[in-house]
């Protein structure tokens, strides 16, 4: 799945496992700037996953308006921040995150069973796959 975050397109993958840095260390979402790329852990509760995914969007859009890390970000500065990146997304594509996360299933790139009654989760379809930072 990909989402537009201030200039650039971010590629969403729930991953099967889970989410390590080059490090090993586990993480519940880690987002690669170099690559605009988004990974939650699939091993999350659904809620968990969405409200990783909000996190990581939040680093994504400071990222992208070069706003720096530091701890003298005022709740203002917070909210402005928040605000625009949530402004950013449209209903269409909050409802495809929400389904994304919560059920696993990508409404961009959902295939149909030959009946075509049932959509299949992509990660069941990539879950031979390791998730990569390269893209």
């Amino acid at each position: 799945m990909e989402v537009k975050v201030g200039p650039h397109v971010y590629r969403i993958i729930l991953a099967k496992g889970i989410v390590r840095d080059e490090a090993g260390d586990p993480y519940c979402g880690l987002t690669f700037f170099d690559h605009q790329t988004i990974l939650i852990s699939g091993q999350l509760k659904p809620s968990k996953r969405l409200s990783t995914l909000w996190h990581e969007l939040v680093h994504a859009f400071a990222y992208e308006l070069d706003i720096a890390q530091s701890d003298t970000h005022d709740e203002e500065s917070m909210c402005n921040l928040i605000g625009l990146a949530m402004s950013q997304l449209d209903a269409m594509t909050l409802a495809r995150l929400h389904v994304y996360m919560l059920q696993g299933i990508d409404c961009d790139a959902v295939m149909m069973s030959p009946k075509l009654e049932q959509p299949i989760p992509v990660l069941q379809l990539l879950s031979d796959q390791k998730p990569s930072r390269a893209c």
